[in-house]
């Protein structure tokens, strides 16, 4: 966790959110002759509107983690360290399981848009609370420093 500091986590969102946001910005006519990049180029164009409010925010959550308290910080980190990449992994085996043959059915989109809403709430409240029990644990901690 040596890396994973406040300041680089802000400035791989901030620099992140920016390249993301200028390349969607672009949209130069580069990709005539490479089918990847007018996938990549069309996809885009009726995703711009996604990506941006994700990106956006990224950037948000990356300046309130650099906003927080150190020990709430490193709190939350021992979670998101091991959290992010299971839930990654999860999306993906879940995009591998229904979604194999192209399209899924409606039965599959019944029963996959629930468990992404699953995933990523658990670890949405998960992050939260820990957030949250970490900063009233300090704040109490501090008011009977200031008592005694």
């Amino acid at each position: 966790m040596k890396y994973l500091t406040k300041k680089n986590i802000l400035i791989t969102g901030t620099s992140g959110t920016f390249f993301v946001l200028l390349l969607m910005m672009l949209g130069t006519d580069t990709c005539y002759e490479n089918n990847i990049c007018q996938t990549i180029r069309h996809n885009l164009d009726y995703e711009w509107l996604g990506f941006t409010v994700i990106f956006l925010l990224i950037l948000f959550f990356s300046l309130l983690a650099y906003r927080m308290r150190d020990e709430v910080f490193e709190h939350w980190m021992r979670f998101a360290v091991w959290a992010v990449p299971a839930v990654i992994i999860a999306h993906i085996l879940m995009y591998i399981v229904f979604y194999r043959n192209g399209s899924p059915d409606v039965f599959e989109k019944i029963v996959v848009v629930p468990i992404f809403i699953l995933i990523y709430a658990s670890f949405s409240l998960i992050s939260l609370w820990r957030i949250i029990t970490k900063w009233r644990e300090l704040k109490n901690g501090d008011k009977g420093l200031l008592n005694s």
